[in-house]
């Protein structure tokens, strides 16, 4: 039997039982949808994701006080940074690292006439803004000679200024403002940025480092540092030379690995632990969606074997006119190609739809921006995923209907 002849038959016999042949393929379009919707939201977050940690720059090394360790003798390393830590890397060397920003995080009460919020608060350099890729909508920040001088000044996020006055637009710059108790000068007002990924930076509190260690939280320690490279080649090197200079500061004897007190998080292994967790969300909610397509297979399965039952005369008519085991197994084999191969391109219509849809809500509605959330490479899994179903479950029915004995398809009520 010639394919598109088969092909024709094919496809009336399933225009006979319209409604069943859509509810059929229903099973694969939801599969495959899913599979391409879901794989696609997970790489676009994963990208978006990504895009945030190169925002500042790709050339930042942060440094962290203590170091977990894992394995049979695990145990958390508790360690501290201090500004002299900081001071001698940016000492010793001149030629690789650019930078050095100390950083000190909190949270505090902060009010403002007869309104107050409780806020995070972080100290830092100017160079903080960068850092957290943030800018200045009115005012400025503070200078060198604030930190110098310990001076009670800040930056404001607009979510701090909207709950203290009841609107985000109300200019402060140049008010008095308590900060746990203590009266602070507002410098500035941040630019609106939006919740990324569960923090908030609109409401976030700057000011100087000095300030925060010495009036907020009295410490000698550092939250963090983070250190630039003069560029990107020399971030190896520059990580090289942090481990040695903070083990000699703070006398760290070999084994290093077990006695470090400090960990530290370049950009780049930051992206590949970020790519390693979207490999992995994706991979099961691939898996997830995976299980839909299974669920059309066996309906395509079942709908064909109940094809079979019905056309049983058909089949022996067709056998005792001369038609060969082959035409028959070809026959029901392409009407389950055919129900599975539309099902699949239907379904990768409606997951780029989806996907669209959703990438296009959350950007809308969030600070989030996802992007290239539809990969190739899952269109032609989903949709070669989806033909070879529909080979494996009309392969058992096909066989099924080509075996018939015509003699007895012919006597079949």
């Amino acid at each position: 039997m010639n394919i598109w002849y088969g092909f024709g038959i094919a496809v009336r016999a399933l225009t006979v039982n319209k409604g069943r042949t859509a509810l059929t393929a229903l099973g694969v379009i939801i599969g495959v949808s899913a599979v391409i919707t879901m794989v696609g939201l997970g790489q676009g977050f994963g990208n978006a994701i990504t895009s945030e940690i190169n925002a500042s720059g790709a050339n930042w090394i942060y440094v962290m006080p203590g170091r977990d360790q894992f394995g049979p003798t695990a145990r958390l390393s508790q360690g501290r940074l201090t500004l002299e830590d900081g001071e001698a890397i940016q000492r010793r060397f001149p030629a690789t690292v650019r930078k050095v920003v100390p950083a000190v995080m909190g949270q505090a009460a902060v009010k403002y006439g007869n309104k107050s919020t409780l806020a995070n608060f972080a100290g830092g350099t100017p160079d903080y803004l960068r850092l957290e890729n943030l800018s200045i909508k009115s005012g400025s920040i503070f200078r060198q000679a604030d930190i110098d001088g310990r001076v009670k000044v800040a930056v404001l996020g607009t979510t701090v200024v909207k709950e203290l006055t009841g609107s985000a637009t109300t200019n402060l710059v140049g008010k008095t403002v308590l900060i746990n108790r203590q009266s602070f000068t507002v410098r500035g007002i941040l630019r609106t940025k939006g919740i990324s990924f569960g923090y908030d930076p609109d409401k976030l509190v700057i000011m100087p480092y000095t300030t925060a260690m010495r009036r907020m939280m009295n410490t000698d320690n550092l939250t963090y540092l983070a250190v630039q490279a003069v560029n990107e080649d020399s971030i190896p090197r520059v990580e090289d030379e942090v481990r040695r200079t903070l083990r000699r500061l703070h006398s760290i004897r070999p084994p290093y690995d077990e006695n470090d007190d400090f960990s530290i998080m370049t950009q780049e292994g930051a992206r590949a632990m970020v790519g390693n967790v979207t490999m992995i969300i994706s991979l099961l909610l691939g898996s997830v969606a995976a299980i839909s397509l299974l669920v059309g297979s066996i309906g395509i399965m079942n709908i064909m074997l109940v094809s079979v039952t019905e056309r049983t005369r058909e089949i022996g008519l067709r056998k005792a006119v001369g038609a060969f085991t082959n035409d028959i197994l070809m026959q029901f084999l392409i009407e389950a190609v055919v129900i599975s191969v539309l099902g699949g391109i239907t379904g990768i219509i409606v997951g780029l739809l989806g996907t669209w849809g959703i990438a296009a809500a959350v950007n809308a509605y969030t600070s989030v921006k996802v992007v290239n959330v539809t990969s190739i490479s899952s269109i032609m899994l989903a949709f070669g995923v989806s033909a070879t179903i529909g080979v494996l479950a009309g392969l058992y029915p096909a066989l099924r209907a080509a075996r018939l004995d015509p003699i007895t398809a012919l006597r079949y009520e």
